[in-house]
């Protein structure tokens, strides 16, 4: 993640709104209701555990000395690789690190593609890609991109996530701005009161900024990050959530809600998901 460097590059306020997974209370009254808040415990529910893999890479600090060990390794391929993507047979699989494969027991099933911008834990047996990893961030995606690890170099932590235990939160601010605004707050009505539940005592929780591709890459994570920041502070100062129940990451425009469409308004949100692993 870069530093504290400042946006070098307005962006226009949304002009668009799409519909979030989490309505907008029409009241007080409507929030405080028994089933507004157990649809969101429910969206926010762990359903199955991770594959190995991704527990893997939660592990320890593994993820972070595999980007760290490859770094220098020439790209094997130009191609861009998803998960559950089968390999032809012309990309060659490299092994894993020896440092590495003896701390993991499933290593030996595993090898290593290593592209321009990504890496690929790839099963060897099927050439099947099991996780990508942006070189970039540290930041692995799983099959159907369900389960997420994510290596934040602001705080040397380790978290991974289950999406699927998530929602997207429309949260909008003024030109260049990570300023609530009073329809964001009306927004966060629902989620706070959500997560003020017994029944989330003990859990844990990513908020993660998004922007549209508009603007560099260095000035939406950073304006990613601040806007997560804001509806962090937001949540504590209103709601009491505790501080360490929260982490916060600026994705940038590195997960667009509409990739067909990058300067989509509707790209421009703020997610809370649900901490499934962590290693410090």
């Amino acid at each position: 993640m870069p530093g504290s460097a400042g946006v070098s590059r307005s962006v226009p306020v949304e002009t668009d709104r799409v519909r979030s997974a989490v309505p907008v209370p029409k009241s007080r009254a409507e929030v405080q209701g028994e089933g507004s808040i157990n649809a969101v415990i429910r969206a926010l529910s762990p359903r199955e555990a991770p594959p190995p893999v991704i527990v893997a890479l939660a592990s320890g600090t593994f993820l972070v000395t595999l980007v760290d060990h490859v770094r220098h390794w020439s790209p094997a391929s130009s191609i861009r690789l998803q998960p559950d993507e089968i390999l032809p047979i012309s990309v060659e699989i490299l092994g894993i690190p020896a440092p590495l494969a003896a701390a993991w027991s499933q290593a030996p099933f595993y090898g290593i593609v290593v592209a321009q911008s990504q890496i690929a834990l790839v099963e060897r047996s099927s050439r099947r890609v099991a996780v990508v990893i942006d070189r970039a961030t540290g930041v692995a995606f799983g099959p159907g991109t369900r389960f997420v690890v994510i290596y934040d170099k602001r705080t040397s932590r380790t978290i991974a996530l289950d999406l699927h235990a998530s929602f997207d939160q429309d949260v909008y601010f003024g030109n260049n701005s990570s300023k609530l605004s009073d329809v964001a707050r009306e927004q966060l009505l629902a989620l706070g009161m959500a997560l003020q539940s017994p029944s989330l005592g003990n859990a844990r929780f990513l908020i993660s900024g998004h922007t549209n591709s508009v603007g560099s890459d260095l000035a939406n994570r950073e304006l990613s990050f601040r806007r997560a920041v804001a509806v962090r502070d937001h949540l504590i100062r209103n709601f009491g959530l505790a501080p360490e129940k929260i982490d916060m990451y600026g994705f940038g425009a590195d997960r667009l809600k509409f990739p067909h469409a990058p300067r989509h308004p509707g790209n421009r949100r703020v997610e809370i998901a649900l901490v499934i692993g962590e290693a410090l």
